[in-house]
């Protein structure tokens, strides 16, 4: 079972280019940081109360990557779940850059070396095995578009596509409205996703239906 966060990066990473989608507008590292703390959650390691991240459970979990978060978690020096959010983005341990090498070791994307100019280096990471992301995308559109009920993990993840500004990359044009709709009455007042749009709220202040 895959973490929120490799979900997200499958959701915004294109899949022949192997970066991230044109369209998205908005740092992946911020929503990283929240999809982590979404997992987290899930496996009932820490607890949201008053809008302080508190510790619930400090056993290890079988991610690597969540198991070093949550030994961070208590260093950082504000507790509050938007701070964590901004911190845990701004961390230079590149929680992004881990996920992503998860998905290339478990072999759902692969890592291409790009040159540019014959000079600058860089990596690419087009999809290699779509099997999770088609599941994931289409229970998604299954839960927004025909109403199925949905669980907790699905919460979280519409809230990461929410708060990260992803529709374009589930839904078509014509599906839009009415997708951006759901989504809102589905998670919008959950907690992780607001903290991730309050990173955004100087240079996005509202999230505008297409039209």
């Amino acid at each position: 079972m895959l973490l929120l966060a490799e979900e997200l990066l499958l959701i915004a990473i294109d899949d022949e280019k192997g970066t991230l989608h044109s369209s998205v507008l908005r740092p992946m590292d911020y929503g990283v940081a929240g999809a982590l703390l979404m997992d987290l959650l899930l496996s009932d390691r820490i607890r949201i109360q008053d809008g302080q991240v508190k510790m619930a459970d400090r056993s290890p979990t079988s991610h690597p990557i969540l198991n070093d978060l949550l030994e961070r978690i208590p260093n950082y020096p504000d507790g509050s779940l938007d701070a964590l959010v901004g911190a845990i983005g701004d961390d230079k341990q590149n929680y992004q850059e881990q996920v992503i090498e998860q998905l290339v070791q478990n072999r759902i994307v692969t890592q291409e070396e790009h040159r540019t100019l014959g000079v600058f280096s860089s990596f690419r990471y087009p999809l290699r095995d779509p099997t999770a992301k088609n599941l994931a995308v289409r229970c998604l559109r299954d839960v927004v578009l025909n109403d199925k009920p949905p669980d907790r993990p699905m919460v979280y993840l519409i809230s990461l596509v929410r708060s990260m500004d992803l529709t374009r990359m589930i839904f078509e044009r014509s599906e839009r409205r009415k997708a951006q709709e759901a989504m809102h009455r589905i998670a919008g007042d959950e907690p992780v996703g607001l903290a991730i749009e309050s990173m955004f709220t100087t240079v996005d202040p509202d999230m505008i239906l297409d039209q």
